[in-house]
């Protein structure tokens, strides 16, 4: 039976869908942050800069605050102010970012406006952390480029930003950031793809500098991920992720991942349980179905022939192409290597297409390549259902509706 859709697909939600009349904010009620009564309802609303009535009495003399060193202008005419920590920028720069920015700053202020160290102010309500600010006004001044494509003579690599791609998504979801949600989800495409394509080729990632944080992170971004885009209703890159997190060990998805301050990466229970028979699901793929191609050639009493075409020559040594694919055949069989691995959408090696190239007829390698391909697709199709989902068609219907939302201007 086809597997059923994650309530997380099904429960109503409120994101990507218009505001009734009754639930749009009167032009005269104002608040004094960006807060929402629940995070995890994303809205647009009347936010402007601190309304607060001067009081008539002398006023408290205000907290220290702590104030970020890369983003406190001189010039700046806006406070923002998230925990213990401030910046000092320019209105017009968060206005840039759309969503409840430019909400903000459209409406009248009043005279009477509370101010922070003379000027306006936004307070963040901790929603978002100075971390989280830091990253998005960075990206604000254009210091933050989350992908970049590097050459190195004829090869093309692209790297992702890791660290701003996720902390932006986070706050685009938060802030109604509609065009900044788009850029981080295309950047994070490059790491969590949506076809068997682009399953081929592994971004850079940058902004990790120590090779302590950056062995972490090998181990950590998968959780990572499946977290994130529960929170931020991006079902499309859920199957990558749960695909990503079947790679770790069986300790590291039952336990956790012990981080630098003592803390562990976790999730639910009920998604190790998820992972834990979508990696049993996939070693099974990688022998039925990725590597199926190659017990064919060899199982099927074709004798010394290779594929339909095969002339049955030695092309490069004493094998016949066939004879050469037995050989891989039970090499690979002795060394475990269909049934000890989750990695169904990783095929073999450069070096071993190469030898393959060298060693089989070009009607054979051509055949093999088809197969191969063929092979990816299929387990591809089947990613979803391994960790309880439904087919793809359903997930990107899911993801459309929620994204035909974003694009509404309610």
């Amino acid at each position: 039976m086809p597997a059923s859709v994650p309530t997380s697909l099904t429960r109503p939600t409120t994101r990507g869908m218009k505001r009734k009349s009754e639930d749009k904010p009167q032009k005269e009620s104002q608040v004094n942050n960006l807060t929402e009564s629940s995070p995890a309802k994303r809205r647009k609303s009347s936010s402007s800069l601190s309304n607060e009535k001067g009081k008539e009495d002398t006023p408290e003399p205000e907290p220290e605050y702590h104030q970020d060193p890369d983003y406190f202008f001189e010039d700046g005419d806006i406070i923002l102010k998230t925990e213990n920590t401030v910046f000092c920028v320019h209105q017009r720069k968060l206005a840039e970012l759309g969503g409840m920015f430019e909400q903000m700053f459209a409406m009248p202020q009043p005279a009477n406006a509370a101010r922070l160290m003379g000027l306006p102010y936004c307070d963040l309500v901790g929603l978002v952390s100075p971390r989280d600010v830091h990253i998005l006004l960075s990206y604000a001044y254009d210091h933050l480029t989350l992908t970049k494509e590097n050459k190195n003579g004829t090869d093309v690599f692209r790297s992702l930003h890791w660290e701003g791609a996720t902390a932006l998504l986070s706050v685009s979801h938060k802030y109604n950031l509609a065009n900044l949600r788009l850029l981080c989800l295309e950047a994070l495409e490059l790491l969590f793809p949506k076809s068997a394509d682009a399953c081929s080729s592994r971004p850079i990632i940058t902004g990790i500098t120590s090779k302590t944080e950056r062995a972490l992170f090998r181990r950590r971004f998968p959780f990572q991920a499946i977290k994130l885009f529960y929170e931020c209703d991006v079902p499309a890159l859920l199957p990558s992720a749960y695909y990503h997190a079947a790679q770790l060990s069986i300790e590291d998805i039952v336990n956790g991942i012990p981080l630098l301050d003592g803390s562990k990466e976790v999730v639910p229970q009920n998604e190790v349980v998820k992972i834990m028979k979508g990696r049993e699901s996939l070693k099974t793929a990688r022998r039925t179905i990725l590597y199926r191609w190659l017990s064919d050639k060899v199982g099927h009493g074709q004798g010394s022939r290779g594929c339909a075409k095969c002339p049955r020559l030695a092309i490069k040594g004493a094998d016949t192409c066939y004879m050469f694919l037995m050989r891989m055949f039970f090499d690979f069989h002795r060394a475990g290597f269909f049934d000890s691995k989750s990695n169904a959408l990783e095929v073999l090696s450069d070096d071993a297409m190469q030898s393959l190239s060298d060693y089989l007829c070009e009607p054979c390698w051509t055949n093999v390549q088809l197969k191969i391909k063929e092979g990816l697709w299929g387990v591809w199709e089947q990613l979803p259902l391994y960790f309880g989902w439904t087919g793809w068609s359903e997930i990107d219907i899911e993801q459309k509706r929620i994204d035909d939302g974003w694009n509404d201007d309610y």
